[in-house]
């Protein structure tokens, strides 16, 4: 009974880790314009793969872990193995090229962004999602092997019911080929990468230390070099930046070669041998199925912990969701002393007082004093002086202004007469 419960919360943590930390990933991509960028597709696409996973395999996965059959259609049978095994292999080849990117962009950064096009990346991701859908939809659909399994039985009223089980009977042959490429294949890949990224790494700090001592030479040698070493940005400032990279990506490759193989290895090891004996429990197969799992709802953590441009993302995404809720509660009772004339051309945002800006509130009766006002998402933006005078010019309908309370929010202006 507590390995039941246990077992359980586990599950449930597992699935609400993974969809809210997939979704997180693809509203940060979608919202920030920083993160906007080709190679950042693959991060969406391997946060789609997990999500995927979380909503349409692993809640179903759950239910019939814990009523030893399956309740839901024969149809939907078919559906479920295959968003498995499609989403579970895309997710791994996801990783693959996220891996050869992060390397490719160390090991030669001239040629990577001349090579790494947009139309590079949608190539990348048409290929990762063809073979995830071969490899599942077409050998279950066409029944190269047992999807399904039927027991008899008969109830109190000697009706003849069936017991309908939902797995996957593999044959040899498909478990060999679909753990080949799902697997063993792409591991083979990230153990390779990130052996060269470490060598790269490792020959960049070698460098960085020899023009260090090289530096540190010729600027005692000559007034005139240590002009030119201290004005000049120069290969040592380059070198360091590129060095940190280096080991920046040296640590998050193999954080994430670690936990791939740590998820996914026991998994694929009794997938092959499960065929050629009848060794495997039903226990082991399935604790060992949500472990790799598992892998899905740390790949968010694992790919954003280590980007600082996801971190701030995110933050801001959290703190709108907290500021808008306070917007919701006050927008109504708020008036600000700034005006916006309705000017059709230019918006000019005027406010009387730049160090001391106030915002009252008709109800209750106070004043709250702005720690900060900004204008973002516009085009153009300009902010002089006039006589202790602010100005704002905004080339679009909106700005905002943010005050601080005990709850920060944030206010819009919109000239509805444009």
């Amino acid at each position: 009974m507590i390995l039941l419960i246990l077992f359980q919360i586990s599950v449930g943590i597992i699935i609400l880790v993974s969809i809210g930390g997939n979704v997180l990933v693809c509203i940060a991509v979608c919202q920030d314009r920083k993160l906007r960028k080709p190679s950042n597709s693959l991060y969406v696409s391997l946060a789609i793969a997990d999500l995927l996973l979380s909503i349409f395999v692993m809640p179903f996965a759950a239910v019939n872990e814990l009523n030893f059959n399956w309740m839901f259609s024969y149809y939907y049978c078919k559906t479920f193995l295959s968003l498995d095994v499609m989403c579970c292999t895309a997710s791994i080849l996801n990783i693959c090229a996220i891996a050869f990117d992060r390397y490719y962009h160390v090991r030669d950064p001239f040629h990577y962004v001349e090579k790494m096009t947009k139309w590079a990346f949608i190539s990348m991701l048409i290929f990762i999602w063809l073979c995830s859908g071969i490899i599942s939809f077409l050998p279950i659909n066409l029944n190269w092997h047992a999807v399904t399994n039927y027991q008899s039985s008969v109830s109190p009223d000697n009706n003849a019911t069936m017991l309908f089980e939902c797995t996957l009977h593999l044959n040899i042959t498909y478990a060999i080929v679909s753990s080949t490429i799902s697997y063993f294949i792409p591991c083979i890949c990230l153990l390779f990468l990130y052996f060269k990224l470490y060598r790269e790494a490792t020959r960049h700090a070698q460098v960085i230390h020899n023009q260090n001592k090289y530096n540190v030479s010729s600027c005692i040698s000559s007034d005139y070099e240590t002009f030119v070493s201290n004005s000049s940005p120069g290969p040592n400032k380059v070198s360091k930046k590129w060095n940190n990279s280096d080991h920046k990506a040296a640590i998050t490759l193999g954080i994430i070669t670690g936990t791939f193989l740590f998820c996914w290895t026991p998994f694929f090891i009794i997938n092959v041998t499960g065929t050629f004996c009848q060794c495997i429990s039903n226990i082991i197969f399935s604790t060992l199925t949500w472990l790799g799992y598992l892998n899905s709802s740390l790949n968010p953590i694992i790919y954003t912990v280590f980007n600082a441009e996801f971190r701030n993302a995110f933050k801001r995404i959290l703190s709108c969701y907290k500021f808008n809720l306070s917007s919701v509660i006050l927008t109504e009772s708020l008036q600000m002393n700034p005006t916006l004339p309705a000017n059709r051309q230019q918006k000019q945002l005027i406010h009387p007082n730049c160090r001391h800006p106030t915002l009252k509130a008709s109800r209750p009766a106070n004043n709250i004093n702005p720690t900060h006002i900004s204008c973002e998402n516009t085009s153009e933006y300009t902010n002089y002086n006039n006589d202790n005078n602010n100005k704002w010019y905004f080339n679009d309908k909106s700005g905002s202004a943010s005050f601080h309370m005990k709850l920060s929010f944030d206010l819009e202006y919109i000239d509805e007469d444009r």
